[in-house]
């Protein structure tokens, strides 16, 4: 079965051409929202996001056209391209891409170039190939596409992609980039190659470094009005030679001859889903002379020229890389407090995919950290995965224009000592100190869920409240089983020796602990820290709790000692 052999887990993109772009088609597919469908957007959070992301992208685009420059990573720039347009389509406002002004598109393409469909899954990939035959594999290499004009054997001319049908003369930037031959030995009277400029970068491996943004670098060389120096280290790949040789063999023979190289050496047969899932897998995880964001899996296109397209062709089909970052909007911003009153910041995403995984979920660190930044609900955000896969904000992409308001925790409210006795205010710090002191007593099946119900259903003030409660009290708010469970816990714990207690009680330090309480109040007199902690516990009656339950050490009884 073809999904069994895949030798990577499976990614799902979303389809489409979005028009626009200055070199080729962007498109949409990364950051692929986890469930599909429209955005749930009301119409009027719809029209403000439209207008937001038309504002943004046209301030990208202007710096990208008129000086070469890329203020974000090209993934960053597909997405949101691909958020746009998945807005209009839904909300009906559907407008065309314009180009900066000082942007023109006045040379014409002897061959229009066609787009290329992008696979929406694996699934789409097997069925492309059912029924096709002869089928080659080749990068798709991230980078600038050009025509590539030859007259009599000389270069004549480069043009960018532009709209397909007209582009940018870039035919002086080619005489400065030694791997475009000046000139082909032939007898053909016009030769016309379209192909990828890209900054070549050998060594570089795609599933480690990503597209580096070469892509961009790339266009910036060639928008220029000066010719930069690196100009010499572009590269070109030929992915096509419209009307050409018919016979493969001859056809990569020629190229390479005439000094393209390239195309035959990334060019390889495919036999069916199997080998082409093999190959796309080599070739993302191997080192390349170029980025590339997946593969194109392509038969011989029609000769006649006359009926190529600038939208989707039938003979090629993209299947992309997944992605190593997406763009996704914040829904919630939560401010959990812990134990200790450490204040760290979670955000709830739109469900992306990023390397097979679903993100939901952003934890950014402490409250210092937020404080920098200051997300709100609404923001759109670049989210990428770091070691061990947790996934991080890389970078805030846009900030909404109108925040709500959001309820920050202070520092001065949640400490070390705070949240001893249960307030509504200090609820998560309580609640995760009966986490954890349950952990460390060895309570198991005392989650939080549990604590919660029992702090809710007797109106728990004091952090041992739970001691005083017996069996049919707990089964009254814990069900049966697990209120037995929690009785036979809790008795069991009553029986924990003094420095487990003093353990799970969060009493700060790790130096030796004494034999019991009295002891404890002596030495703790010499560490401010402890001392502080062990007069909070005092003062908020957790000592003289435990005293009346009978706990070893705290009654003047030495529990390492027995035996």
């Amino acid at each position: 079965m073809f999904r069994m052999k895949l030798l990577f887990i499976k990614r799902i993109f979303i389809t489409g051409i979005l028009s626009g772009g200055l070199f080729c088609a962007v498109t949409a597919f990364a950051g692929v929202k986890a469930q599909s469908g429209c955005l749930p957007h009301t119409v009027v959070q719809a029209e403000t996001d439209v207008a937001e992301l038309r504002k943004q992208l046209a301030h990208w685009d202007k710096r990208y056209h008129t000086q070469g420059v890329s203020e974000v990573s090209d993934e960053t720039y597909d997405q949101m391209r691909a958020r746009l347009v998945t807005l209009e389509q839904c909300y009906g406002q559907q407008t065309p891409v314009r180009l900066p002004s000082s942007v023109r598109y006045t040379m014409k393409h002897p061959v229009v170039h066609s787009g290329v469909r992008k696979a929406a899954s694996d699934n789409e990939v097997e069925q492309w190939l059912r029924h096709r035959k002869n089928v080659r594999i080749q990068p798709k290499v991230d980078g600038v596409a050009v025509s590539l004009v030859y007259s009599h054997g000389k270069l004549t001319h480069m043009i960018s992609r532009g709209d397909g049908h007209h582009g940018l003369d870039w035919t002086e930037k080619a005489r400065h980039i030694p791997a475009i031959p000046q000139g082909i030995t032939t007898e053909l009277t016009d030769v016309i190659l379209q192909g990828e400029i890209f900054l070549r970068r050998d060594g570089h491996v795609q599933s480690r470094d990503g597209g580096k943004n070469l892509r961009s670098v790339t266009a910036g060389l060639l928008m220029r009005q000066a010719n930069d120096e690196q100009l010499r280290e572009l590269d070109v790949f030929i992915w096509a030679w419209p009307g050409g040789a018919t016979d493969m063999q001859y056809y990569l023979n020629t190229l390479t001859e005439w000094g393209f190289p390239l195309t035959a050496q990334y060019t390889k047969p495919v036999s069916g889903p199997e080998s082409a899932a093999e190959q796309r897998e080599a070739w993302y995880r191997q080192p390349m002379p170029f980025a590339g964001d997946g593969v194109v899996l392509k038969q011989m296109p029609p000769q006649d020229t006359s009926r190529w397209q600038t939208g989707h062709n039938h003979w090629s089909l993209a299947w992309k890389y997944p992605v190593q970052t997406a763009v996704t909007e914040v829904r919630h911003v939560q401010f959990p407090v812990g134990r200790t009153g450490r204040i760290t910041v979670l955000l709830s995403v739109e469900p992306v995919i990023i390397d097979g995984k679903t993100i939901k979920r952003v934890a950014m660190g402490s409250l210092a950290v937020w404080m920098k930044q200051r997300i709100h609900p609404g923001d759109l955000i670049v989210v990428g995965l770091q070691g061990h896969g947790i996934p991080k904000v890389r970078e805030v992409i846009r900030k909404t224009e109108t925040p709500p308001e959001l309820y920050v925790p202070g520092k001065e409210d949640f400490h070390r000592t705070s949240c001893l006795t249960y307030t509504p205010r200090c609820r998560q710090q309580y609640l995760a100190r009966l986490v954890w002191l349950g952990k460390q007593l060895g309570m198991n099946g005392t989650g939080v869920r549990s604590w919660g119900k029992l702090a809710d259903h007797y109106t728990f003030s004091g952090l041992l409240d739970w001691m005083l409660l017996d069996e049919e009290q707990l089964k009254a708010a814990l069900g049966k089983v697990r209120g037995v469970n929690f009785y036979r816990q809790g008795n069991a714990a009553r029986q924990k020796p003094f420095s487990v207690w003093l353990n799970a009680l969060g009493v700060p330090g790790k130096s030796p602990l004494p034999a019991d309480w009295s002891l404890f109040r002596q030495e703790s007199r010499l560490k401010t820290e402890r001392n502080h902690y062990a007069q909070a516990l005092e003062a908020e009656g957790v000592v003289a709790s435990l005293q009346l339950q009978g706990v070893d050490g705290f009654t003047g009884t030495n529990p390492d000692s027995h035996n």
